[in-house]
């Protein structure tokens, strides 16, 4: 039976994160490796590999910076999500992948000399990532094949070449062929003290007293075995208690009101025992989650 693929656009579209509208806390160690990859890449002089693969434990900004680092320095973005590339059929993922490896070459090679970059990121996740004792699939040969045929020649169909980024928690369980130097470099990311503290310094600006603010230190050193992305669902959490309060203060039951942009909802400040409860809250939801989970 014939299998007709529709092909999907997987170029970012900047102006839906809201980066222009809002500063952002960069690692300098993060952004000379994209930066260096990418201009690596595109320097003909340069013998760079065509795979950077970011690793580190999750939660802890591999995307987000990738993202805003391109958006700052105006390098196009074709996003994958790593299982996305399972496909339903054999070769799918490698269509998806050539035709948008094919349309980020034009944005460079053609008349807009727009500069692009290729994010897969949960690479471990995908089927180039085979854990042991589940073997091989047919999908995760062909695309392991595609991958390695494209570092090798370094160019597509068109004669150029789009570096690459891969993101993942970790690399062991990938082909390790790929992961030889001249095809793959590494680069592992973990948020340095300091810096994680201005992260959640800057989450948590908004929602604190002067004098509640000034402990955050303890309270960021209290939870430092938890990745950013806990801290920013703790601001979640405070956003929820802001929505409910004004869903009972309002007391409308029609969504609309609730949705439309002039009535956004004010922050109330919190103390910080308020945001310890709501930590301990959360970490205990998390582990009972686990338990039921199996895990």
């Amino acid at each position: 039976m014939s299998h007709m693929q529709k092909i999907v656009d997987h170029f970012i579209d900047y102006d839906e994160f809201n980066f222009n509208n809002n500063t952002a806390i960069l690692s300098r160690e993060f952004k000379n490796a994209i930066l260096t990859h990418i201009i690596g890449n595109y320097n003909s002089f340069i013998n760079m590999p065509l795979y950077l693969a970011i690793y580190g434990n999750p939660g802890e900004g591999k995307t987000f910076q990738t993202m805003r680092i391109c958006y700052e320095y105006g390098i196009k973005l074709c996003y994958f999500s790593g299982s996305e590339l399972s496909g339903n059929y054999e070769r799918d993922s490698i269509l998806e992948i050539e035709d948008n490896y094919r349309r980020a070459c034009n944005y460079y090679y053609g008349d807009e000399k727009i500069p692009c970059v290729m994010v897969i990121d949960d690479f471990h996740l995908s089927p180039a990532s085979v854990h042991v004792g589940i073997g091989t699939t047919v999908n995760s040969q062909i695309l392991t094949g595609f991958l390695m045929n494209l570092c090798d020649k370094a160019k597509n169909a068109s004669g150029y070449r789009i570096p690459i980024i891969l993101l993942g928690n970790t690399f062991q369980d990938v082909y390790e062929p790929l992961k030889r130097d001249g095809r793959m470099d590494f680069f592992h990311w973990e948020a340095p003290k300091e810096l994680k503290k201005e992260i959640i310094n800057d989450i948590f600006e908004n929602c604190l007293s002067k004098r509640d603010f000034r402990k955050l230190g303890e309270f960021v050193n209290y939870y430092n075995d938890r990745p950013i992305s806990f801290f920013t669902e703790l601001r979640n959490d405070i956003e929820k208690v802001n929505i409910i309060n004004q869903i009972e203060s309002t007391g409308r039951k029609d969504i609309q009101v609730y949705l439309q942009k002039h009535n956004m909802f004010p922050n109330k400040m919190i103390g910080i025992e308020y945001l310890y409860k709501l930590a301990n809250r959360r970490i205990q939801l998390s582990q009972a989650s686990n338990m039921a989970g199996g895990r």
